[in-house]
């Protein structure tokens, strides 16, 4: 892994937004696999664990079982970093040891279950929160936005980070989700319509 240039340790607003770019995910990913730096390995942790365990618990019922699929595929990340976060697609790879290692518990034990997926059928499209005029409404707007977000049922967080956060397309979180492209278009055209109605009601208020 070619050495990136310097990032500041703390990623400034990163733990807020829970998102972060491509460059940002390289360097971060290079500290971890290269340096051995724990610090940079805790911010991944803080950025991404929360939407790991919305994924685990697309396929186990128990909180407690999610957080032990995910203790186990980090822990096995870790102990293989030097190769396991040189990988180009890194979030696909990870999102895929997730589900795998879910599969595997629910192989190995009957007594969990599958959580049923919502069957939304509303066809529409709105406007994603990146628009350049949303940038200008300032910190108290994106603390807003998060929070709505953060709301959002499980399954279309989930979906929604991964399509507008992590960049990943319609067809790769169908098939991490085991659900159509369809499903997963809805879900995010759920998810965007309620932003945008928050988003609304925010700028009626602050015009």
């Amino acid at each position: 892994m070619e050495e990136p240039e310097y990032i500041d340790e703390n990623l400034p607003g990163l733990e807020r937004s829970s998102k972060i770019d491509q460059s940002d995910l390289h360097r971060l990913l290079y500290r971890v696999a290269e340096l051995d730096e724990k610090k940079a390995f805790s911010l991944f942790f803080k950025l991404y664990h929360a939407r790991l365990l919305l994924l685990a618990q697309v396929y186990v019922s128990s909180p407690h079982l999610a957080e032990d699929i995910v203790s186990e595929v980090l822990i096995k990340l870790l102990k293989n970093r030097k190769e396991a976060f040189k990988k180009t697609n890194f979030l696909g790879f990870l999102y895929t040891c997730i589900k795998n290692q879910a599969l595997d518990h629910i192989r190995n034990s009957k007594k969990h279950r599958y959580l049923k997926l919502d069957n939304d059928n509303i066809d529409f499209f709105v406007q994603h929160r990146s628009d350049p005029c949303n940038q200008l409404i300032g910190k108290e707007f994106e603390e807003i936005i998060f929070d709505c977000i953060e709301s959002l049922p499980p399954r279309r967080k989930l979906v929604y980070k991964m399509i507008k956060d992590d960049g990943m397309s319609y067809k790769e979180v169908a098939e991490l989700l085991d659900i159509s492209p369809r499903t997963v278009e809805v879900q995010l055209k759920f998810a965007v319509r309620h932003i945008k109605m928050i988003v609304d009601d925010y700028l009626s208020c602050n015009p």
